[in-house]
């Protein structure tokens, strides 16, 4: 399994209506698979994901397959109403720019998790990360060799309207702790060459000087 965050560019001439348009986009992207929106997405940074990702559905013509969706922290059964209400607490936030992160996890060749399995994953890196309270839209793609869901985290506490801060600041680092967590919920898919971390007898371990 591999977990990827998308990186796009987020300066302080970027403007709210910029920031409004992305999460519509990216999350009608995640349950559409609408090729235009992924165009503008691409536009938002230089992602090597998203540009090969463009390449093999717009240039190549090929047609991508949504085979499920979900939701965390949203009261809207529709898209439209889910959209509504991250918009509406990304205004009430005082500093939401850049608050929408992209993130992709992928499975090897052959693989097909259940959307059980896919919902679990879910659970165990928000709360790796500490974005249990924070609005989520996911989208499950079969379109290519290897299954794939795409994940929009919204990190903002739909309670308080507070900016939240991913895996304490180290959100990439923690991504990879939280990875090795949902490998071993899951044995039976394959683990990444080269991973950081592994959990052994319940404990999670930094594999390259065995420490706790």
């Amino acid at each position: 399994m591999i977990i990827a965050k998308i990186r796009r560019k987020v300066t302080a001439t970027t403007t709210a209506g910029s920031e409004l348009a992305y999460v519509v986009r990216l999350s009608r992207y995640i349950t559409r698979a609408d090729p235009a929106d992924l165009r503008k997405l691409a536009g938002y940074g230089d992602d090597e994901y998203v540009r090969d990702l463009a390449r093999y559905v717009i240039a190549e013509g090929r047609a991508e397959e949504v085979l499920a969706t979900g939701s965390r922290n949203l009261l809207g059964r529709t898209l439209e109403d889910q959209q509504a209400e991250m918009l509406a607490l990304m205004r009430r936030c005082p500093n939401p720019a850049g608050a929408l992160d992209h993130w992709v996890f992928s499975w090897a060749e052959g693989e097909e998790p259940s959307t059980d399995e896919i919902n679990k994953t879910i659970d165990i890196f928000l709360k790796c990360q500490k974005l249990e309270r924070c609005p989520v839209i996911w989208g499950y793609h079969g379109d290519t060799g290897n299954r794939h869901v795409h994940l929009s985290v919204l990190r903002i506490d739909r309670r308080t309207a507070k900016r939240q801060t991913a895996g304490d600041g180290w959100d990439i680092d923690m991504a990879q702790r939280a990875k090795a967590v949902i490998e071993h919920a899951f044995p039976h898919w394959k683990r990444e060459k080269g991973s950081k971390y592994e959990v052994i007898a319940g404990v999670l371990l930094h594999k390259q000087n065995r420490t706790e």
